[in-house]
């Protein structure tokens, strides 16, 4: 009885060592699953960017269908901005320059594809041109 009351009663925690490896060990996890969900979020920015490509042409395209007569002499540039709740549409270019109260949709990820090629780069505006021939074009750029 008095073996069986030692074993009862005594009370051995973890050691340093065993500690120290299980720290280890979740450091080495943390490490292996960070570049994972880097190439996740970078993944979900692509999506992001070419729905709002996407999103930008279908709104060019309505725009040209709705108003034709005002396309028909000229090429005319838009924005594709974003509201707050993260609806877009499009604004008119004033000169060469956004308007002051458009929140311009950005190329968010590393770069931004047109038509499976990469010519935007993190940072440039999503620009609409409306052609006299009928036609929208999105393009991530700089300047229109």
């Amino acid at each position: 009885m008095k073996g069986l009351r030692e074993k009862i009663c005594k009370r051995e925690g973890f050691t340093l060592v065993e500690m120290l490896i299980v720290v280890a060990i979740i450091a080495i996890l943390i490490m292996v699953s960070i570049p994972l969900v880097n190439s996740s979020l970078e993944k979900a920015r692509h999506a992001v960017d070419d729905a709002n490509q996407r999103n930008a042409i279908g709104l060019g395209n309505i725009e040209l269908l709705t108003n034709a007569e005002k396309y028909k002499d000229a090429n005319v540039t838009l924005y594709y901005v974003v509201d707050v709740n993260r609806q877009g549409s499009l604004k008119p270019d004033e000169g060469g320059a956004p308007p002051d109260d458009a929140v311009i949709a950005q190329c968010s990820s590393t770069s931004c594809t047109v038509d499976g090629s990469s010519k935007g780069k993190k940072g440039d505006n999503l620009i609409v041109t409306i052609k006299t021939d009928g036609t929208v074009e999105a393009n991530w750029g700089t300047t229109p």
